[in-house]
């Protein structure tokens, strides 16, 4: 596909713009035009053609949208536990921009003390993961946000694993791991990124001492202290922190999320 910008130069002033002022994505076949975002920077009205796709572009009255700017003006974020189907903006569609995405896997439940005295340890926090995407003639994305993993119960080592999340098949981010009786669980990891990482494991328990509870990974569960059941996370991907002395349940994570820019 041609580069508009090497073929719509600038105007060297501002001039005010009207309704019409968008870039026009043209279906050929049908006749039908898809109007496309807000004018950012004013262009002199030029038509390409897109011979490949059978596809045009017009700017009527000389504007266009911020072609490569680095800054991001639109902003889709998921973060609700399952799984969405997202319709792909047209500037996207048509490889005028590229999409910033950042995928956070959930936080695992934090653990309770098999022992008493003893303390229940942290859950892991959930991957994270950023990756700059192409989505030019894709028209949409599934986007899979991971659940938040569940505190054991009292007395128990029941807790479960964070649920992972993805942009398609771009990229993802696996969800922290729940912990054992007195280790902490891990952290997810991202794959597929520019950058992958994670939010950090938990913190340990203890077992036939009195010490203090496990706090889990990323933004989780702070340790309380006294018989207090753990600490839920406070923010995406963060994990559960682990129930206090007397065998205490242990808190829940934090769902996953993923953000889109562009």
């Amino acid at each position: 596909m041609p580069d508009p910008r090497k073929q719509i130069p600038a105007l060297p002033e501002a001039t005010t713009l009207a309704d019409e002022d968008f870039l026009i994505k043209r279906d050929t076949a049908s006749g039908t035009d898809e109007k496309l975002g807000t004018p950012l920077v004013l262009q002199r009205a030029e038509e390409y053609d897109n011979s490949a796709s059978g596809l045009s572009a017009t700017t009527k009255s000389g504007a266009i949208d911020e072609l490569n700017g680095d800054i991001a003006q639109n902003i889709a974020v998921f973060d609700e536990a399952g799984v969405t189907e997202w319709t792909v903006p047209g500037v996207l569609r048509l490889g005028l921009r590229k999409c910033h995405v950042e995928v956070i896997g959930g936080g695992a439940g934090g653990g309770s003390s098999l022992s008493d005295p003893g303390s229940g340890p942290g859950g892991g926090g959930g991957g994270l993961a950023y990756k700059i995407v192409d989505l030019t003639d894709v028209s949409s994305v599934p986007v899979t946000v991971g659940a938040a993993g569940n505190g054991a119960s009292a007395g128990q080592s029941d807790s479960t694993n964070g649920g992972s999340s993805s942009f398609g098949s771009y990229v993802s981010a696996s969800g922290g791991s729940a912990p054992g009786a007195v280790s902490s669980g891990n952290s997810g990891v991202g794959q597929g990124g520019d950058l992958n990482t994670g939010l950090g494991p938990g913190i340990s328990g203890s077992q036939a001492t009195s010490g203090e509870p496990g706090s889990g990974g990323g933004p989780g569960g702070g340790a309380i202290a006294g018989q207090q059941p753990g600490a839920s996370a406070r923010g995406p991907g963060g994990g559960g922190g682990g129930g206090s002395r007397d065998s205490q349940p242990g808190g829940n994570g934090f769902r996953g999320q993923v953000t889109v820019r562009w």
